[in-house]
């Protein structure tokens, strides 16, 4: 991971899995939770969203806050449109911008 995340590594990761998996749980994807009613994954969902995002905001890194809050509008957008590949290079682009040395 990159600068931003050092010595916070592992409240990064947790992180962004939350928010990923929140996206999952929107699209019908979920990892953790393969047999749940529509209704109650997309309220999960948006739990994990906000646990994510709060997690963050807790560390102090606002910068990062927005880019996630970007990253979940730019992916549901994205499924809204029926172009599945355009969330998967927005969530690439949001990793990269919070773990790589450069960003």
């Amino acid at each position: 991971m990159g600068p931003r995340s050092s010595g916070r590594e592992a409240d990064v990761a947790f992180v962004i899995e939350a928010i990923r998996e929140g996206e999952l749980l929107h699209y019908g994807a979920a990892r953790m939770f393969a047999a749940i009613e529509p209704d109650l994954a997309l309220l999960a969902g948006d739990r994990l969203y906000a646990l994510g995002l709060a997690r963050l905001a807790d560390l102090g890194d606002l910068e990062a806050v927005v880019v996630l809050a970007d990253l979940i509008a730019d992916s549901a957008r994205a499924h809204a449109e029926g172009a599945p590949d355009r969330a998967r290079a927005a969530w690439h682009e949001a990793t990269a911008r919070l773990t790589e040395p450069n960003r």
